[in-house]
């Protein structure tokens, strides 16, 4: 199809995503991303740059995909802005990205505007990677302190009613999570309020139209991917692996 594609190997193992998600940003590219990301793009880049640009010289009407999953969407990412950034490829050469699940890896998204209209990411479900920054597990951590707090005022009897479901949270528990949730954390040095750096970001999930194992889609802004934070669910990392992804893609409905 006239086209060259160059994969970054994604997260094998969930300790990964929990060591390698948690790392401080750098600068990168005239603005700051996440540092183990950014290193990983510059890598790639190394070891495979000079056959790439070899293979593009030799088809000079291909087009360039860059590719990965969950870490390895992050590295794509930043790949593709550190390509535009440093004039590493010819000025005609068309490049597109495609992302799943690419954590937030870059700040601010004005710094490379064509980089960024060239990236497509997918999200599936519940999954919670492309949430994950130093920055939303601050502001997370602000949330679950707050239920700690109220939590102390009952006795083990009630939270044990409340964590089976037998009886709601107390008011003033949940008025007090709403209240941290509503008081964004301030960035800090190394912690950035981080984006993904993606012109398109495509939510797949279960269609609940159907009661068939059918799913849909839907376009994100990168607006909405900020307010929405981390959002804790039974399967929040189980839908971040690529089976689930591939399911989902199997059976999205085309109509």
């Amino acid at each position: 199809r006239r086209k060259v594609v160059l994969s970054i190997r994604g997260t094998f193992s969930l300790e990964e995503i929990v060591l390698d998600v948690a790392a401080f940003s750098r600068e990168f590219c005239g603005g700051e991303a996440h540092s183990g990301m950014a290193d990983m793009a510059e890598r790639v880049w190394e070891v495979a740059g000079e056959s790439i640009s070899k293979i593009l010289e030799e088809n000079k009407d291909y087009e360039l995909i860059v590719t990965g999953h969950s870490l390895g969407g992050g590295a794509a990412c930043l790949l593709t802005i550190l390509l535009e950034n440093k004039n590493m490829l010819p000025r005609q050469q068309k490049v597109r990205c495609f992302t799943y699940a690419s954590p937030p890896v870059f700040t601010p998204l004005e710094f490379a505007p064509k980089s960024v209209q060239a990236t497509t990411n997918f999200v599936h479900q519940n999954d919670v990677i492309p949430y994950l920054s130093v920055h939303t597990v601050r502001q997370l951590l602000r949330q679950i302190r707050a239920v700690d707090d109220n939590a102390q005022e009952m006795t083990g009897k009630e939270r044990y009613k409340v964590i089976l479901g037998i009886q709601p949270p107390p008011k003033d528990l949940i008025a007090s999570v709403l209240e941290a949730d509503g008081k964004p954390v301030e960035p800090r040095a190394g912690a950035p309020t981080l984006s993904i750096p993606a012109g398109k970001v495509v939510w797949l999930g279960h269609d609940p139209t159907t009661e068939d194992d059918e799913y849909c889609y839907q376009l994100l802004k990168q607006q909405e991917m900020a307010r929405r934070g981390i959002r804790l669910h039974p399967d929040s990392l189980l839908d971040h692996f690529p089976p689930r992804y591939e399911h989902a893609f199997d059976h999205l409905e085309t109509r």
